[in-house]
């Protein structure tokens, strides 16, 4: 166990944190990037697939119906930010 305590701790130290200002964002980012083609984002359907599903096809997007990232050059933690507003509501 001894061994792997330097290897844990430096995987832990790779792991981005929640920065509060960007989950604070996640409406600005919303707003901006996402709300002309996401209008409707009371959709329990929607909401159902959970943060980290929707994160990774906003990421990826839908062939035909969404581009990568909608368009945007998001990072992934923005994209986040903007799904967690989004399935909030």
């Amino acid at each position: 166990m001894k061994n792997l305590t330097p290897w844990i701790l430096a995987a832990a130290l790779m792991i981005p944190a929640a920065s509060p200002s960007l989950a604070a964002s996640g409406k600005a980012l919303y707003d901006k990037h996402c709300a002309m083609c996401h209008k409707n984002i009371s959709d329990k359907s929607f909401k159902n697939k959970g943060v980290s599903t929707l994160t990774q096809v906003a990421i990826a997007g839908i062939k035909g119906k969404m581009p990568p990232r909608g368009g945007s050059h998001l990072s992934n933690s923005e994209i986040k930010a903007a799904v967690q507003y989004m399935i909030s509501k």
